[in-house]
């Protein structure tokens, strides 16, 4: 089972970036454009890192 990670980024470009290339290396990527995001996808979801 691929490890998740939750990436956190007001960068769309730099976002997509990093998501990409860690989809790229076997994880599952989360998405998060701002604290917000990222703190309701942490309510459904506990990523491990």
């Amino acid at each position: 089972m691929a490890r998740t990670i939750l990436v956190v980024d007001d960068e769309a470009v730099l976002l997509e970036t990093i998501a990409y290339n860690l989809e790229q290396a076997g994880y599952r990527v989360m998405t998060a454009g701002d604290g917000l995001h990222a703190l309701e996808a942490l309510a459904r979801v506990r990523p491990d890192l």
